[in-house]
């Protein structure tokens, strides 16, 4: 799909449990349901970043556990709405999320539970002002609030960006 959009732009990672999916009952291991805003968020997000799924369902590299998780949490992933998920890769990592993000590069992460090993590398890398630390299982309007802190670094978007997710969803999908 990046063949579709400039490679310029910035990398967003995007954990999912606690972020795109809140838990129904805190302390649930896996009682998952979609996050307010959720679709909404994926459609903004997704023309203007490459966007790439930095979680533990989806690690190794296969998208088969995002796609799950979404489905589980009740996304009715056979509306054509749902097929930006088509659109996120997996970040590849096997301990530490950092592992997956190169530090010298445009990116933004969002996340709900970045552990101390991930600060510290963060802080190492002077780079600590990408995190963007939200969780919807704590605030159900925390993907407004990560919008609303890109559109205030980022005062214009590109002009090629309106209108380009519809053609994004229907580019041919990449066999995983």
């Amino acid at each position: 799909m990046n063949e579709v959009r400039p490679i310029t732009l910035p990398c967003l990672f995007l954990d999912i449990d606690g972020v795109l999916l809140r838990r129904r009952h805190l302390g649930m291991f896996d009682g998952f349901e979609l996050a307010p805003h959720c679709l909404e968020f994926l459609e903004w997000a997704i023309p203007r970043f490459r966007c790439r799924w930095l979680s533990a369902r989806c690690r190794k590299g296969f998208l088969d556990g995002s796609h799950r998780a979404f489905r589980q949490a009740g996304a009715p992933v056979s509306d054509p709405r749902w097929k930006v998920l088509h659109l996120v890769d997996p970040a590849v990592w096997s301990i530490d999320k950092t592992e997956a993000i190169d530090p010298a590069s445009d990116f933004w992460w969002i996340d709900d539970n970045p552990s101390d090993h991930d600060r510290q590398w963060l802080l190492a890398h002077h780079r600590q002002d990408r995190l963007i630390e939200i969780s919807v299982d704590r605030d159900a309007d925390a993907l407004h609030h990560a919008r609303s802190r890109f559109l205030a670094v980022h005062d214009e978007w590109p002009e090629w960006i309106g209108g380009s997710l519809t053609a994004l969803i229907n580019a041919p999908v990449r066999n995983q």
